[in-house]
């Protein structure tokens, strides 16, 4: 699996019909987005618990942050699914993890996950395996021994205390968000102890150790970071294809017109 393209979705771009060979990264930031011009267009494409949901909010920049993600996930999942944004419906599993109830498009299971961090939301899309995947904010000056218990195994706490200070908070933040990916893939919650899990960094590969109760097929999975953003980092868990190849699509959304371009004829359709 390899990184291929990273795309600027911008002035009513187009993109390529979802590919099974393709697992797909969307980033937009809540920046670039009015409340205002989101309540006046986009609150129609999602169902009355989401509303609800959004009006408890204290901040309205946690509103809007969360209200983006929900449009987000419309508006691109509308293209896998084959159903119009608004019409799309949700479900979980027993440890929380949402999956789309109602899809026409194809045969393959459509997968995806969404995370964010400050301003930046990510979407990760793949069609018939699991993926998962993590945003976390680079703060340069935090102590990660502070956020070691229940998260750090030994080893990755020998790891980061063995290395150069100015270069744990970037590690640090390498491995745990590679702890909410994996664990966000396996659509278990927090029914895994991230404590119980090791990540091997290195400039060739991110390994996995695990005991065999955890995961038995643990070099069955494909770990990325990525440092696309800056002051962030993204790290992404996706379940290794059999007997074929695929590709890591970086798609960059400048607002939420972009999306709705994305979703095109679904947004049309939908009236």
């Amino acid at each position: 699996m390899c990184i291929i393209s990273k795309v600027l979705l911008e002035g009513g771009r187009k993109m390529a019909s979802p590919s099974v060979n393709f697992v797909s990264i969307f980033t937009i930031s809540a920046c670039c987005i009015d409340l205002n011009e989101y309540n006046n267009r986009y609150t129609k494409l999602l169902e009355p618990q989401e509303l609800i949901k959004a009006a408890r909010f204290r901040f309205d920049s946690d509103k809007l942050r969360y209200l983006i993600a929900r449009a987000m996930a419309r508006l691109v999942l509308s293209q896998y699914a084959g159903v119009a944004p608004e019409n799309l419906r949700f479900t979980k599993n027993d440890y929380g993890r949402p999956e789309i109830a109602n899809s026409s498009y194809c045969k393959e299971k459509v997968r995806f996950n969404i995370s964010y961090s400050k301003d930046i939301i990510v979407l990760a899309v793949a069609m018939n395996v699991d993926i998962g995947v993590d945003i976390e904010f680079v703060d340069e000056n935090a102590d990660f021994f502070l956020y070691t218990k229940g998260i750090l195994s030994e080893t990755e706490l020998r790891y980061l205390t063995n290395m150069p200070s100015e270069a744990r908070s970037l590690e640090f933040f390498k491995i745990w968000t590679l702890k909410e990916a994996y664990i966000k893939s396996r659509g278990l919650g927090l029914a895994i102890g991230l404590e119980k899990l090791s990540f091997l960094l290195s400039s060739e590969k991110i390994s996995l150790c695990v005991e065999e109760d955890i995961d038995k097929n643990a070099d069955s999975w494909g770990f990325f970071n990525l440092e696309i953003i800056p002051s962030y980092i993204i790290s992404i868990c996706v379940k290794k294809l059999v007997n074929r190849s695929s590709k890591i699509l970086l798609i960059s959304m400048t607002s939420l017109e972009d999306m709705m371009n994305f979703a095109g004829p679904m947004v049309k359709s939908s009236g």
